[in-house]
């Protein structure tokens, strides 16, 4: 596969190996995947005991708790590297692997609290993100029994801070949480009605927690959800990205306040009016519908750009449609200002199958990063699959494939060079926007002539 490379981030993290640390310590391990094991994790075991960390505090953690683990005979695996630590704290391994730096096996409850009293005084000085599904004993101390289990009946002693507590009847002073909506590693999505100057209206609350969604330069979640909102703020009056009612911080995290509209994503809306069929499957009539919604959101995205932004994070997914049935672009965390180079390091990583080589690699952001992100939403949009399905190293496998489904070679030819590894070969907003606006025209003009075949 050629990529092009392009002028990387300014600061180059190096790689820490966490198997040099276990070597140190005189523990031997076995390297699989993305981890390193220190002995075998029987599925048979009492508890299973997680540590959170930070990407920075991965080796300064483990150096403390080795000696703890080796003591005990304990059976764990930790994360290979800084690298593997980062990846899995942004979702890079799915939704239940967050948080997970280092896992270890408890055969008895006598034996997980013996681990914990040693390790809770090690962990006080570290942070890490949540980890979803398993009891919070510690700061960054998790625990998962192997055995159903009630919450009250739990061997160990949890300190006030850790244990789950009410949220008060009003957030940030003005607002009333009424549902949360998701839930997640990184914060909760909470439904409120805003009561500032008794505005009594409905309002979105995106919560960004401490220590979540954390980088090499240690910035978090809570300056993710900062950034969002100076975006957002000076996005203001721009009708396809949400407005901004609110911001305001706790010990534990931040708050982003934003207007609340009823929608569905982009995705959910083209699979319901498809059925997951592909283009050459479907009628004239769906496949304008489609295409008016992905010209919409090229026009959204060639407005972004226009105001100085690229978003970076643009997937079927970030789309939303309205009960207007108009579009609207969300998540903006990920953004970049092409013209005061902020933030710097930009935000890092972004949706598998929508991010380019280029973004994949750190480079110094683009408007073509966003050009493969479109292509790759036009990718699902003609094929109704997911564009991971597809590689682009496999002779062509994309371009035969679509060519294949969609029985439309401008179509097709479109959404691979959008895709190029090559970011010189994408076409630029504008020209996809004429490619689709004809497509469109062509459609039109072959849905009148089959009203007419009808009634004549």
């Amino acid at each position: 596969m050629i990529v092009q490379t392009r002028q990387p981030l300014d600061k180059n993290v190096d790689v820490v190996d966490y198997g040099d640390i276990l070597t140190a310590y005189g523990i031997s391990f076995q390297e699989q995947d993305r981890w390193l094991y220190a002995g075998t994790l029987p599925e048979g075991c009492k508890w299973t005991i997680y540590l959170s960390a930070r990407a920075l505090d991965g080796a300064s953690l483990l150096e403390q708790v080795a000696p703890v683990l080796k003591s005990l005979a304990i059976n764990f695996k930790v994360l290979r590297d800084n690298y593997a630590l980062n990846k899995s704290n942004g979702y890079g391994f799915g939704l239940d692997s967050v948080g997970k730096f280092l896992v270890a096996a408890a055969d008895s409850d006598t034996d997980a609290v013996g681990l914990i009293r040693l390790l809770q005084p090690i962990s006080e000085q570290y942070g890490g993100p949540m980890i979803q599904g398993a009891i919070r004993l510690g700061k960054i101390i998790y625990g998962q029994s192997n055995e159903l289990i009630h919450y009250k009946s739990i061997p160990f002693s949890i300190a006030e801070q850790y244990r789950p507590k009410k949220r008060g009847r009003v957030m940030g002073k003005y607002y009333l949480p009424i549902q949360v909506l998701g839930a997640f590693p990184k914060g909760e999505t909470i439904k409120a009605i805003n009561l500032r100057r008794l505005k009594l209206s409905w309002c979105l609350i995106k919560q960004g927690r401490i220590d979540a969604s954390d980088d090499f330069f240690g910035r978090d979640m809570t300056d993710r959800l900062l950034w969002q909102y100076q975006v957002l703020t000076d996005l203001h009056g721009f009708p396809a990205v949400p407005s901004v009612e609110g911001f305001f911080r706790d010990k534990d995290a931040a708050f982003l306040v934003l207007e609340f509209f009823e929608g569905i994503p982009l995705r959910q809306k083209v699979l319901s009016v498809t059925g997951g069929k592909c283009w050459k499957e479907l009628s004239v009539d769906t496949q304008l519908e489609v295409l008016r919604y992905y010209l919409e959101a090229v026009r959204i995205v060639e407005q972004v750009h226009e105001r100085g932004y690229l978003h970076r994070d643009l997937t079927d997914e970030n789309f939303i449609v309205t009960t207007k049935d108009t579009l609207k672009l969300i998540d903006f965390e990920l953004s970049w200002s092409v013209d005061t180079k902020q933030p710097h390091p930009p935000f890092g990583s972004g949706t598998a199958g929508y991010m380019s080589p280029q973004q994949q690699g750190f480079a110094i952001p683009e408007a073509s990063d966003d050009v493969y992100s479109l292509g790759a939403v036009l990718v699902f949009l003609l094929s109704g699959r997911h564009p991971l399905v597809f590689s682009q190293d496999a002779g062509g496998q994309l371009s035969g494939s679509l060519a294949e489904m969609t029985l439309n070679p401008s179509l097709s030819v479109l959404a691979v060079q959008c895709t190029s590894t090559l970011s010189s070969l994408r076409p630029g907003i504008k020209e996809i926007k004429e490619k689709i606006a004809a497509q469109i025209e062509d459609l039109n003009k072959r849905e009148t002539m089959l009203n007419q075949n009808t009634k004549s």
